[in-house]
């Protein structure tokens, strides 16, 4: 609670939206700063413990959260799979989030160039409903969370 908030740090939804893609998928609880679901700005100490700021919610960001937040209830893999990195590099992650029952693939490519991953079968983006078949391309300043058609 010491730092800057993480929208007034990012500034940036191309930054921001990937940070709290990992925040929702990776192992364990997701921890939100108290406004930060709404876009609160706040730099250092005392400004980022303004009070919550219910007349000035940010519907984008807020909306954000609650389809992570609705994904993460949907998909126990988040809460309880195993996690295993696919690839990393070049500002490109992409991990999996598995147990016995399936797998999902959390993609988020910052890097300038398009990354192709071959995978057997078709993969639903759950974010923006995309589907691939037997090839994955996270293009440029991407990201998703995919699931097994």
């Amino acid at each position: 609670h010491d730092v800057e908030r993480i929208y007034t740090k990012l500034n940036n939804k191309k930054h921001y939206t990937p940070v709290h893609i990992l925040v929702y998928t990776l192992p364990g609880v997701p921890s939100i700063y108290y406004g930060d679901e709404i876009g609160m700005q706040g730099y250092k100490d005392p400004l980022n413990r303004q009070t919550f700021k219910w007349d000035n919610v940010n519907d984008e960001i807020y909306d954000w959260h609650k389809l992570l937040s609705s994904l993460r209830r949907k998909y126990t893999l988040f809460k309880q799979g195993e996690i295993q990195e696919i690839y990393a590099k070049n500002g490109c992650y992409i991990f999996k989030r598995f147990d016995s029952n399936g797998e999902i693939l959390v993609a988020i490519n910052l890097g300038k160039d398009n990354v192709l991953l071959d995978y057997k079968g078709e993969l639903f983006n759950v974010l923006d409903s995309t589907l691939y078949k037997n090839q994955l391309e996270l293009k440029s300043n991407s990201f998703g969370i995919f699931v097994n058609k």
